[in-house]
């Protein structure tokens, strides 16, 4: 969760508050937010979540308690939400998560970690979110820092699978390791096994990170487990955080991360509209590079959706050949994993053959982001979409994006004004972020809608 603070000019009446922002200056990645706000007492009790930590230390040694209160959040009959944001969350402990004041409890860490409490209070339908964040060391101070784990569950991979460790630098940049993704093997498939040959192919490519168990000696040593392994920084780090990276050979059932060599080349669609990592958009007609912003709406020039690998690019029409490079993404987790759920093969009439596909792009601890994909395998356009979903483990979406998403689960999403014609051979994907249900894997729940039959 990133939260953005700003001053806003004096206004009155009713406004939209539109905000942008980038991972950084160099790549055409951006996020977009909207906020539909009332100036002049339309609400004379506004909800504001504060946290007031005792004590107030940005750093934290060793085991202990801070005393967290709640008392100075504004507004009317609040309910109080506490969570944590750490690398280990196995280490830190509230005496309550539901009241207005709570203390967390922090045992030793072996490593350094920085750690995020955070704060939801809610009054009917309104909610606000505040945090503290702290950086915890060992008593004796650090030698490495705690990315986080290099496996929350246990998964078993395929042979010809390729694996590797993604690391988000504080620059932005990202470095891989191996910078050769390991492939496994007949020998390697076992959910103990790939994740100590990645271990140890990762501690053999870098002296600054290392992948294992810290030991008492101040050792990163590989272990041949499932879960048992973490990523681990040499401080002072400059490395932001750490992603588990898997290309499958089974497309539909990961997360792909390309590592192939700028000069090689896929087929990609040539068309009218651009397939940016899963998500359509329409190409500029006079924009000549980067994103830009004609008619009323962002698009992408045709240069810059063309350097994208393969099946991403270009889409619409026929095919041209475009050079395949490095996809690297952002996301907010200490490890990734990816599930598919498709709701419905092609049609038999051949005419309106639609296939949807809940996807986990990314999860953690508590959350999860996900995506609904939306494939036109027929042989005549489809013209307007919804889908409906529904969880039943108690799991919710918080937010979402490229879609109208209504309801309270179930769920249900219809197409916006761009994206509502799937032609032949096109996909649409929107997204969403939604916190879990249960201590397990994220959901994977069926799509249900005509287009999806």
């Amino acid at each position: 969760m990133f939260h953005t603070q700003c001053n806003i000019p004096a206004r009155s009446g009713r406004h939209v508050i539109y905000g942008e922002w980038g991972r950084n200056q160099w790549t055409y990645e951006r996020f977009h937010g909207c906020i539909d706000v009332s100036y002049g007492g339309g609400n004379p009790n506004p909800v504001v979540a504060d946290i007031s930590a005792t004590p107030s230390n940005s750093t934290f040694a060793g085991a202990g308690t801070i005393s967290l209160s709640a008392a100075g959040s504004s507004g009317s009959n609040l309910s109080y939400q506490w969570s944590i944001d750490a690398a280990n969350p196995s280490l830190y402990s509230f005496s309550s998560t539901t009241s207005a004041t709570t203390t967390l409890t922090l045992a030793a860490p072996a490593a350094q970690s920085n750690v995020t409490v955070r704060l939801q209070v809610t009054s009917g339908s309104t909610t606000s979110n505040d945090s503290f964040t702290f950086t915890h060391v060992p008593v004796a101070g650090a030698s490495w820092e705690d990315l986080g784990a290099l496996t929350a569950t246990s998964r078993t991979l395929a042979v010809g699978d390729r694996v590797s460790v993604r690391l988000v630098r504080d620059d932005g940049t990202d470095v891989y390791l191996p910078a050769s993704p390991l492939v496994i093997s007949s020998a390697t498939t076992s959910a103990t096994a790939w994740p100590y040959a990645l271990a140890q192919a990762v501690n053999n490519a870098a002296d600054d990170v290392q992948v294992g168990a810290l030991n008492s000696s101040g050792d990163v040593v590989p272990q041949q487990s499932a879960t048992g392994n973490r990523v681990y920084a040499e401080t002072p780090s400059v490395y932001a955080n750490a992603f588990l990276q898997v290309e499958s050979t089974n497309s539909s059932s990961s997360v792909s991360s390309s590592s192939a060599p700028a000069s090689s080349s896929s087929s990609a669609a040539t068309g009218s509209q651009c397939n940016w990592y899963g998500t359509l958009y329409p190409l500029c007609t006079t924009t000549q590079s980067g994103w830009g912003w004609e008619q009323n709406r962002s698009c992408i020039a045709a240069s810059t959706c063309s350097s994208q690998p393969a099946p991403y690019g270009i889409v619409g029409g026929g095919t041209s050949s475009t050079p395949a490079s490095s996809s690297p993404s952002s996301s907010v987790a200490s490890s990734v994993a990816s599930s598919v759920a498709s709701s419905a093969a092609s049609s038999s009439t051949g005419n309106t053959g639609g296939n949807c596909e809940y996807v986990i792009t990314n999860e953690w601890s508590d959350g999860f982001t996900g995506a609904i994909r939306i494939s036109n395998d027929g042989s005549s356009a489809i013209n307007g979409w919804n889908v409906s979903w529904n969880y039943t483990d108690g799991s919710r979406v918080t937010s979402s994006w490229n879609a109208n998403v209504s309801g309270s689960n179930p769920y249900t999403a219809t197409n916006i004004s761009w994206n509502g014609a799937i032609q032949p051979g096109q996909t649409v994907e929107f997204g969403f972020q939604g916190t879990k249900g249960g201590s397990g894997n994220a959901a994977t729940p069926t799509v249900t809608g005509s287009v999806c039959n």
